[in-house]
């Protein structure tokens, strides 16, 4: 029998499955009628002065009513009782499949193995994926488990030329879009929905309202006790597929000549005898998340103290055109180190592989440690690193910052908000972490 929910139950998406009238089941795609057994609605029961009034189960598990005043008392019923072919997105006919990625370089590296994943369970269906950073298509690059990669800064373009993107993309007709977390923003699904697949899969954030069930057409709440990868592997079920892949971890796949250059580095730097740490002393960007960075005079004086204590480490630092101001101000400072110059991010993701030893915040950096298993990776606390981000490995080191004492989501989630608090609070927060903090964990190294 079933089982009225609480009145605030709402209806989500489109209703395509199956309509209700007088107890037979209408498939509003192939227009026939078929009795509830034949659909494998067999041990439902449904309210009698609601049967007439019935008209279809919506992505979300909701029996739709044809009545506004009636939608109130939707009612809930399981997944299980869906026949396979009674949802679209279940169809066999899955041609074409786009995965958003537009949040974080870093964001992209997690996603790689939803990328696999979905090649696994559509092994004919194309598989393509979306990203707003050149460092994210960097990070796809050779990807066999991808057909095709777009890049385009939706940030920084004329909203005309995002409308052109997106108008592009629709063209090219998708059966299937999944906005990967932690894309928090609603402009992200904004994007997904101009660009118009079937279906679209997406997480429910705390800026979740009305409008997002307009923009996607299945979702499920976010989790932040579980690793990204967790929560894209997690959207499978709204498509009633289970995930086949025994454990996603990162996916980079360097080509030869890649490697090579980053052993060639290392003999130019003379440095194959010596142990490397790699640093990064840089964070993204947007928002204001370059005030989660630990402070330039604190590596300056970790710097000093390591040639000093630790004349076998010899410092790398990593990173783009972003950080040549902060290396700047480090020699500036008197800190010896070595910059990796590296011609593009797929050599330092390479070069990456060649460090003992690597330590910053929780940057694309971190997880290019991650991914290339750097023995020994260190990760000084900050207020956005939850545990959805952390390094997907299991021996890695956090330095905590004892400003934040485990308050992470009171400072930071992805709901597309800046981190809470006020610059100097923030910085103040970082300058927390002691130098002699960061050495203690390296002598492990």
């Amino acid at each position: 029998m079933f089982e009225l929910p609480h009145r605030d139950t709402t209806l989500r998406g489109h209703t395509r499955a199956a309509g209700i009238e007088n107890n037979k089941v209408f498939d509003n795609v192939t227009k026939r009628r078929r009795p509830f057994e034949n659909a494998g609605l067999t041990k439902w029961e449904l309210p009698h002065a609601y049967t007439n009034l019935c008209i279809g189960i919506g992505p979300g598990c909701h029996v739709w009513y044809k009545r506004a005043q009636l939608r109130k008392h939707a009612v809930t019923i399981s997944l299980n009782h869906v026949a396979e072919d009674d949802t679209y997105c279940i169809r066999k006919t899955v041609n074409r499949i786009l995965v958003l990625s537009l949040s974080g370089i870093g964001d992209t590296l997690m996603a790689t193995p939803l990328f696999h994943e979905l090649q696994t369970q559509y092994p004919k269906s194309r598989v393509e994926a979306l990203v707003l950073w050149k460092g994210a298509r960097q990070v796809l690059v050779g990807n066999p488990h991808l057909n095709e990669v777009f890049q385009h800064d939706f940030l920084k373009s004329f909203p005309l030329s995002s409308l052109l993107c997106c108008w592009k993309l629709r063209r090219r007709k998708y059966d299937l879009s999944i906005n990967t977390h932690t894309q928090g923003r609603r402009g992200y699904r904004m994007i997904a929905r101009l660009i118009g697949a079937k279906v679209r899969l997406s997480h429910e954030y705390e800026n979740q309202s009305w409008m997002d069930r307009l923009l996607v057409t299945h979702s499920l709440p976010q989790d932040y006790g579980v690793h990204v990868m967790e929560n894209n592997a997690r959207l499978l079920q709204l498509i009633r597929r289970e995930q086949r892949m025994p454990y996603h971890t990162y996916e980079v796949f360097l080509s030869n000549d890649e490697i090579d250059w980053a052993t060639d580095w290392v003999a130019r730097q003379r440095l194959t005898e010596r142990k490397i740490l790699g640093i990064h002393v840089g964070s993204g960007g947007t928002k204001n998340l370059a005030l989660r960075r630990w402070p330039v005079s604190r590596y300056a004086e970790l710097l000093k103290q390591l040639a000093l204590k630790r004349p076998d480490l010899q410092p790398v630092l990593f990173g783009g055109p972003e950080e040549r101001e902060p290396h700047a101000r480090l020699r500036a400072a008197g800190a010896q180190f070595i910059e990796a110059e590296t011609p593009g991010l797929r050599e330092a993701i390479a070069l990456a592989r060649e460090c003992h030893a690597f330590l910053s915040v929780d940057t694309v950096f971190m997880h290019i440690a991650a991914a290339m298993e750097v023995p020994h990776q260190f990760v000084i606390e900050t207020p956005t690193l939850n545990p959805p981000v952390y390094p997907r490995r299991k021996d890695w080191t956090l330095i905590p910052n004892p400003s934040i004492g485990g308050r992470h989501l009171d400072f930071y989630r992805y709901d597309g908000r800046d981190i809470a608090g006020t610059s100097d609070q923030l910085l103040k927060m970082m300058e927390s972490v002691t130098v002699e903090a960061v050495l203690e964990r390296l002598q492990v190294v």
